[in-house]
């Protein structure tokens, strides 16, 4: 019977205390009733704040009946973090009063308002309460989430790469679809980019991204290439990457994190490398008709006094057979200086021929007697005391134009030649033929010192002779001539103890050679 007798004495205390506010606040509490933003008032001289009066928007908003508010303290509004730090007098100190905390309903359930306080005090000046507004952020909180959520949406499905990072240890928060290609790697989010990626440490990007975590610059790169492991194999590659790494910063202005975004210029990057590729290619042409050009000049200025050599040799020739006098060494040489002229003719037209692009008269010869002609004729024109020894299989026979096939054997011959002249000791260079893989070959080692480091991957293309009398031609039309015959030619290795190179052409099967095709 006590409890009901106490029970009602405290409800109409509580009715007495709420009719006082109203009484004092006057008008005022007639638009607070009436308005739709979520109000009430505490008692300022109590020490929990007890709430004094609610709206009806407040007891809708918190779910609360006004019986249930009246008397509630303050700090029963508030998530639990929030009630030592949050009260009202901090809020009222805080700039305009307002702060946005997390708070709670009737059933404990949270929602994030923005809390407005302000000190009511009487005509003395003294507090007697706090007057309290509060905005829900509910549905402004949720537009965010999905604005974020939209924008992360955006972001994974970027064509560009996207990561963000945490820490000056650089731990990722965020990596798009993109940059997962991109680093061949997935499950990213909470691990360091350095136990991600290790093979970017020796690279210095640890060090790059620390320096701008560091000093809070910027830092854009264009086509940097970067070497990262992408498949299965464990083994790395090189791709080239356009890239613009922001610093992420707090409210204060420190460094928090950093942002990268950027691009995959790989593909962009071989274009490129194709362009230039071609470009070379169409000065190669340019250079090449410059040479045909020459070549036909050299041909008619050429011809003439090579005819005339030829004649003279012929006509000392017939002088030594009408004098009678029997000089066999004076005739081998008229012999062999009425050869070479003969021979030099046919080479300047042949070449002028092929820089013509006019079909070439093919024959069927032995390749064995081809090398062995080139290796006398290089002799002749001088070695440079260095010997050339051979090794010749017989009936290599194959099909083509002989005279270009021999420019190609001796040209191989005359670099053996002064590559093995550079030794201290004798030079050495060997000329054999053999068949490989169903080709007919000629194999042509030295023992010189071996190619240039920056020559040696290049040896075909068309660049400056490292001969002080080249023009870095030689190779270049040896492997034109190899590869218009069905062939090649090759560098099979080079170094300290020498070079080789094979020059290989189709195989012509010999009983169709003795069945008279020629």
């Amino acid at each position: 019977m006590s409890d009901k007798v106490n029970s009602g004495a405290g409800l109409r205390a509580g009715k007495k205390a709420l009719q006082e506010v109203k009484d004092e606040l006057g008008p005022f509490v007639v638009a607070a009733d009436k308005t739709r933003m979520p109000i009430l008032f505490t008692n300022a001289k109590s020490p929990d704040n007890d709430i004094v009066y609610t709206n009806q928007s407040f007891l809708d908003l918190a779910g609360y009946e006004s019986s249930d508010a009246i008397g509630l303290p303050f700090h029963r509004l508030l998530a639990e973090t929030d009630r030592v730090h949050a009260t009202l007098e901090v809020i009222a100190g805080k700039h305009r009063g307002k702060i946005d905390l997390p708070c709670l309903r009737k059933d404990n359930t949270e929602f994030d308002a923005s809390v407005l306080v302000s000190p009511v005090c009487d005509k003395n000046g003294k507090l007697q309460q706090y007057f309290i507004c509060f905005i829900d952020l509910t549905q402004r909180v949720e537009n965010r989430i999905e604005q974020r959520l939209r924008e992360v949406e955006i972001f994974v499905h970027t064509p560009g790469f996207i990561a963000f990072s945490t820490g000056p240890n650089h731990r990722f928060t965020f990596a798009n679809m993109a940059y997962e290609i991109l680093v061949g790697r997935q499950n990213l989010v909470g691990r360091r980019v350095a136990d991600v990626l290790p093979e970017i440490a020796d690279q210095g990007f640890i060090e790059f991204l620390d320096e701008v975590y560091r000093t809070g610059e910027r830092k854009v790169g264009k086509n940097i290439p970067i070497r990262l492991v992408r498949g299965p194999s464990g083994e790395a590659e090189t791709r080239y990457i356009d890239y613009v790494y922001e610093p992420v910063r707090d409210a204060s202005g420190a460094v928090v994190g950093l942002f990268c975004e950027g691009s995959d210029v790989t593909n962009i990057q071989a274009v490129s490398e194709k362009l230039n590729d071609i470009q070379s290619q169409l000065m190669h042409v340019g250079r090449t008709n410059a040479m045909g050009t020459m070549a036909a000049t050299l041909a008619h200025e050429l011809n003439q006094p090579l005819a005339a050599v030829a004649n003279y040799a012929s006509g000392c020739i017939n002088i030594l057979k009408q004098s009678g006098l029997h000089s066999e060494d004076l005739h081998k040489g008229l012999s062999a200086i009425a050869a070479a002229s003969d021979r030099a003719g046919k080479i300047i037209r042949g070449l002028r021929d092929m820089t013509k692009r006019i079909t070439p008269v093919n024959e069927v010869f032995d390749l064995s007697n081809a090398l062995k002609e080139s290796v006398h004729l290089v002799r002749v024109g001088g070695c440079k005391d260095v010997s050339i020894s051979t090794q010749c299989e017989p009936s290599m026979f194959v099909s083509g134009n002989k005279i270009q096939v021999q420019q190609v054997i001796m040209n191989l011959l005359r670099n053996a030649c002064d590559a093995a002249a550079q030794r201290d000791t004798a030079g050495e260079v060997v000329a054999l033929t053999t068949q490989k893989n169903g080709s007919q070959c000629i194999v042509i080692r030295d023992n010189g010192l071996g190619l240039p480091e920056n020559i040696k991957d290049n040896v075909f293309s068309w660049v400056e002779s490292i001969k002080s009398d080249g023009m870095g031609i030689g190779l270049s039309i040896c492997r034109t001539i190899a590869e218009g015959h069905g062939g090649a030619v090759t560098l099979d290795s080079t170094g300290p103890s020498g070079t080789s190179f094979t020059f290989s052409l189709p195989n012509i099967a010999t009983d169709k050679y003795h069945a008279g095709i020629s």
